[in-house]
């Protein structure tokens, strides 16, 4: 690489086509200088797109050819976002599905840029032979506080596969959850010498005996945490915008899929066949909305099956890695099915969360339970309702389910956490069902259209 071409690509060092903020230059500063090292920002604060920038400075260094990801399943699509800001030729590719299509996509990366697979944990427990027959030069641990426990079998493999790999980086908000001795299992991933190979030792130097929770040289255990990791908290960044959009993808399982694809057709020959109107066309794009979501209307009635957890899924992974960063969250969705659905999944997950919806009669009440009652982490909204005249400032996450056809509708509900009392930046997520309309709601969205008016215009496009 010439002098000319570092210096036309790099911003402070990090070749990302975006400008970055000043912790995440300290961050891939300290990466760059550690073989092992731990990126600790709070949510929303950058720590994907400064670990993808260590990768591809690595990469121009010669360093570094192969790069393993292993994250939970629900932000998968955003390592793909991140790679593509930066400015090194790299191919990325999401590991999933079958074990064999998995192992396809292993062999089939190009031989030349910087090849990065992408993993879930359970996915990386059940390939970790193979991912070390891979040979990655650098392993990041996203969400690491989901091996604390150093005991558990995705655990052992994170740890096994560190090991063999050069260059290792962690990455949360939330090192510690219950206990400081979460750290043990992350930081082994980093260096396992910084607090010794012996989980039973490292617990004898640092509790006192027979809990894992009385610390009886706790000065001793941060600096030498501290030595490897760099932690930023949102009130220390000072420099970053006030809001935050990012967007999770998820896709139908197969079988959702022919259903859906099935309604797709469906909908395109009832409305091709004389019925090119406005109502008619929004009439059917709601019902490959509801599918996308992974509902299908089953009776006349308001009787729904459940015919994909894709989604749902996606938004449980959310939902705990927000909490246990200290966040409460709003969750807008559009329909009461979808609504009841969410809430039985958190009352399983032992979630305390309040509904908003249509019948709700005491709204004000509910309101001013989720902002003042600290055991409430989670309030969902139907979006026509939930999203004006209402001040949720308690929350800084806003996750979309699903969107109505309202670009109104969507900045307005942008609007209950972003407004006066709000103390903290606003961070949104959309969540996304690959290769359906969803695609098309959000895009009209972003672009400030009318969803409407661009659907009836473009309809061919969203039904074949």
């Amino acid at each position: 690489m010439t002098e000319e071409f570092l210096n036309m690509n790099l911003h402070n060092g990090m070749p990302i086509k975006l400008k970055p903020y000043k912790h995440q230059i300290q961050g891939f500063n300290l990466c760059m200088e550690n073989d092992g090292y731990g990126l600790l920002f709070d949510v929303g604060l950058g720590k994907s797109l400064t670990a993808a920038a260590v990768a591809g400075a690595r990469y121009i260094k010669g360093e570094v050819n192969k790069v393993l990801i292993i994250c939970p399943l629900a932000v998968l699509s955003v390592w793909e976002k991140e790679f593509k800001n930066l400015t090194v030729d790299n191919t990325l590719y999401a590991l999933d599905g079958s074990l064999f299509r998995r192992l396809d996509m292993l062999r089939h990366f190009p031989k030349t840029g910087l090849n990065v697979a992408v993993i879930n944990y359970e996915g990386a427990r059940t390939m970790e032979e193979y991912l070390l027959k891979w040979q990655p030069d650098l392993l990041i641990v996203d969400e690491s506080q989901r091996i604390k426990n150093p005991l558990s079998q995705q655990s052992r493999t994170v740890h096994k596969l560190a090991k063999q790999i050069n260059y290792r980086i962690i990455l949360t908000a939330t090192p510690i959850g219950n206990s400081a001795a979460d750290v043990f299992s992350q930081w082994k991933v980093i260096d396992e010498n910084i607090f010794g190979k012996s989980y039973y030792s490292f617990l004898s130097e640092y509790f006192i005996k027979g809990s894992r929770k009385k610390v009886k040289n706790m000065q001793k255990l941060l600096d030498k945490a501290h030595s490897k990791a760099l932690r930023v908290a949102k009130e220390d960044a000072l420099d970053l915008p006030e809001q935050i959009f990012e967007t999770r993808f998820c896709q139908l399982e197969p079988k959702a899929k022919n259903i859906y694809n099935s309604l797709k057709t469906e909908c395109y020959s009832e409305i091709s066949g004389g019925g090119i109107t406005t109502t008619n066309i929004l009439v059917k794009l709601l019902k490959l909305q509801q599918c996308a979501d992974g509902f299908l209307k089953i009776t006349d009635g308001e009787f729904y099956e459940t015919i994909s957890t894709a989604k749902l899924d996606v938004l449980k992974e959310t939902v705990e890695d927000v909490i246990s960063a200290g966040e409460k969250i709003v969750i807008f969705a559009r329909f009461t099915h979808e609504i009841k659905a969410i809430y039985n999944e958190f009352t399983k997950m032992n979630i305390k969360s309040l509904i908003l919806n249509g019948s709700v009669k005491d709204k004000g009440g509910v309101v001013k339970e989720f902002q003042e009652n600290k055991d409430i982490k989670v309030i969902i909204c139907q979006t026509q309702v939930g999203s004006v005249g209402i001040t949720l400032t308690a929350a800084s996450v806003a996750i979309f389910y699903s969107m109505s056809f309202s670009l109104i509708d969507y900045l307005q509900a942008v609007g209950r956490i972003h407004r006066i009392g709000q103390k903290t930046r606003c961070l949104y997520i959309n969540l996304i069902t690959k290769n359906t309309v969803d695609e098309k709601i959000l895009s009209a969205i972003e672009n400030k259209k009318d969803l409407s008016e661009y659907i009836c215009n473009n309809w061919k496009e969203v039904f074949e």
